[in-house]
């Protein structure tokens, strides 16, 4: 799914809006229909990529691309992840709806108060350490780390450790958001290890 989106941005400066995708979308993702749309930013600043998902739908939010400075393996880990991760909180949100709900709308308010100085400890309490997104994360970085193998030719890991990996996307926000140069914390140590642990037991799953 993520290669036929990030070939038709790089053919064609866009996703494609006609629907082309549903067939994938439907065979991957169980018949949960998939909505493309173009954001405002361009694809080369990968935080255009915006992803929500419900308990009948996910939703992607793609950046338009002429001239790419991100390589295309980047971009499709990143739109692939993406969808790892919504899929996740689609069958979260199926199985208790309305304690999923809840979760997102304090997440949403809390990320309006999120900005340069947001900390370490912040992160972890506010966003990474909340259970709906540790799981999602753990899976959208296994993905990264999977399709890293793919594409290198090699067997695909089943077990990693994170510090020794540079992963995609999600994982370098992680590491750069908990454990930024010069920060040190036992509690963030200890949840980067029961971290590498839940995606170790996604990739294992693969």
């Amino acid at each position: 799914m993520a290669q036929a989106i990030v070939d038709d941005i790089i053919a064609n400066g866009a996703p494609a809006l006609d629907g082309r995708y549903t067939s994938i979308a439907t065979d991957i993702f169980a018949g949960c229909p998939l909505a493309v749309s173009v954001a405002l930013k361009p694809l080369n600043d990968l935080e255009a990529i915006e992803a929500s998902a419900g308990s009948k739908s996910i939703s992607l939010r793609i950046g338009s691309l002429q001239r790419p400075r991100t390589a295309p393996a980047d971009v499709i880990g990143s739109v692939g992840g993406a969808l790892c991760h919504e899929l996740v909180h689609k069958n979260q949100s199926e199985r208790d709806s309305a304690s999923f709900i809840m979760a997102a709308i304090v997440q949403k308010e809390w990320h309006k108060h999120v900005s340069t100085r947001t900390s370490p400890e912040e992160w972890l309490t506010g966003y990474y350490g909340t259970v709906y997104e540790f799981e999602a994360l753990a899976e959208q970085v296994a993905y990264e780390i999977w399709l890293h193998d793919t594409i290198s030719g090699i067997s695909a890991r089943k077990n990693v450790s994170l510090a020794a990996v540079s992963g995609g996307e999600a994982l370098r926000r992680i590491k750069l958001r908990l454990n930024p140069p010069g920060a040190t914390s036992s509690v963030i140590a200890a949840w980067m290890q029961i971290f590498e642990s839940k995606v170790n037991e996604a990739l294992s799953s693969w």
